[in-house]
């Protein structure tokens, strides 16, 4: 996987920072989300790579915000491949496939509009 564009939700700690660190080190361009707005602009000033980085206040469990920060990550980096949840208190339910959902068999959706996964 390289110069792959990833969004990961409940990134501002535990394994979700992890994931994200270690795409950035290894030059992907990377959306978190957090609902802590004190925690995520810790973990992007520490993090480094403002090129690379783009944080979204949004709680994972929240359907329509993460929805937003998925709309949001094309509309910055202009693509978005596959997106991994990483919050505990997300359930699978919660990221079913939807219009703006990632689920694309490896190829970036170019739109938020889209109103299908390509195949």
């Amino acid at each position: 996987m390289t110069g792959r564009i990833v969004l990961i939700t409940g990134a501002t700690s535990g394994i979700g920072a992890h994931t994200a660190r270690l795409l950035l080190d290894r030059g992907h361009r990377v959306a978190v989300t957090g609902r802590d707005e004190t925690k995520l602009k810790s973990f992007l000033d520490e993090t480094g790579h403002p090129d690379r980085l783009l944080g979204i206040i949004a709680a994972a469990a929240d359907w329509p915000a993460t929805q937003a920060a998925v709309t949001r990550t094309v509309a910055h980096f202009g693509a978005l491949h596959p997106r991994w949840p990483t919050s505990a208190s997300s359930p699978p339910t919660t990221h079913a496939p939807s219009p703006t959902a990632t689920r694309n068999c490896g190829r970036p959706w170019s739109s938020p509009t889209s109103s299908a996964p390509p195949r």
